[in-house]
């Protein structure tokens, strides 16, 4: 996910058609699996397991993205089209969307 500091400090993400694709196909595939478990062996659906290998998952990425964002140099600021994590060559608009705050000194 391309990751980028502006010239306040702030770092920010933005995910693309990849990262929209690939959630997609993980929430498809856990409901998939449900289904051959709900049919095959006869359990009922809960979706608290769902629900919960969601919000692991977005926990996960949030504690990598904190991390990779206490990495950018502080000094430097990049745009979005020379942000760290864009190796699919997706340009990232430079808009300030949703911010994510990991300035130096803070947790």
């Amino acid at each position: 996910m391309p990751m980028w500091r502006d010239a306040g400090g702030r770092v920010y993400r933005r995910g693309g058609r990849v990262t929209l694709l690939l959630r997609l196909a993980t929430l498809a595939a856990r409901l998939g699996l449900r289904a051959f478990a709900a049919v095959a062996f006869g359990k009922p659906f809960r979706d608290n397991a769902l629900r919960l290998g969601i919000g692991v998952t977005f926990g996960v990425q949030q504690a990598v993205m904190t991390y990779r964002g206490r990495r950018l140099p502080a000094s430097a600021v990049s745009s979005p089209s020379t942000s760290i994590g864009d190796q699919h060559g997706e340009n990232v608009p430079q808009t300030h969307e949703t911010p994510f705050e990991t300035r130096p000194g803070h947790r």
